[in-house]
């Protein structure tokens, strides 16, 4: 049962990067149809940053999944912790005295304006969501293996 939840993991780290790559492709053809000046090589880094991005909420969710054994408090926990790390990330741009919450919102480690602008992609921050995902997904091995034992 614990190979099932690692072949899902990797489905799901597999699908967000399929995710991404959607995502960046069709920006840059609807960029084409408008013509927008893109430089694409640049827009094409973005799928790195959102991949990693992804797969944070992923690991996360797995590991609430597996905690909580219910899809919709889940659901419920993975969308207000989202809502909370977008406000954080918004408030912190407004007032500068609130600036320290960007850097506890995955939100304010996903740069793609520097990306896209400049071709910088800031390992830290590939590294704050690489580390969340593989808490989460880790912590979900974990939890789900120790669960088993129990039951």
């Amino acid at each position: 049962r614990r190979r099932y939840l690692l072949v899902s993991i990797v489905g799901q780290a597999v699908v967000q990067v399929l995710l991404a790559l959607v995502l960046v492709a069709g920006v840059l053809a609807v960029g084409v149809l408008v013509g927008a000046g893109f430089h694409a090589g640049r827009f094409l880094l973005v799928v790195v940053p959102a991949a990693l991005f992804g797969w944070a909420i992923a690991g996360v969710a797995t590991l609430l999944a597996v905690a909580t054994l219910s899809r919709g408090v889940t659901a419920g926990l993975v969308t207000a912790g989202l809502l909370a790390m977008y406000l954080g990330f918004v408030v912190a741009q407004i007032e500068p005295g609130l600036d320290w919450l960007r850097a506890l919102s995955l939100f304010g480690h996903f740069d793609t304006t520097a990306v896209i602008d400049a071709g910088v992609v800031r390992p830290a921050d590939l590294a704050v969501h690489g580390a969340v995902a593989a808490a989460g997904w880790g912590g979900a091995l974990w939890r789900f293996r120790r669960r088993d034992l129990a039951a």
